[in-house]
């Protein structure tokens, strides 16, 4: 399935906003349950915008729902770096039995 995304971009101005749909679609990708397409769209805003909460969250579950826990960890301490007290992240990092420590790739 082919996707518009230059049409999608086409009245963005300037980078955030680039990133912000980027992450946007992201989300609509995974509610619609397209979890290749998720985590795409997720890591094309985090190439863009590396620190970009929400699309690192989005490929959380982009990555979960196509059974890369190990990435999903990964990305997963990333975001607790930022945001330490991120509920959702914790309890997402508990209940998929994933390392308790952090890779060393995200130290």
């Amino acid at each position: 399935m082919r996707r518009p995304t230059r049409r999608l971009l086409s009245g963005v101005s300037s980078l955030s906003q680039v990133v912000a749909c980027h992450s946007n679609r992201a989300l609509c990708l995974h509610k619609l349950g397209d979890a290749r397409g998720c985590e795409a769209s997720a890591a094309a805003a985090l190439a863009l915008d590396s620190a970009h909460v929400k699309a690192r969250w989005w490929r959380v579950h982009g990555r979960l729902a196509r059974g890369d826990t190990q990435g999903a960890a990964e990305d997963v301490w990333v975001l607790l770096q930022a945001l330490p007290q991120h509920r959702e992240a914790r309890a997402l990092l508990e209940a998929t039995c994933v390392p308790s420590t952090p890779p060393v790739s995200s130290l």
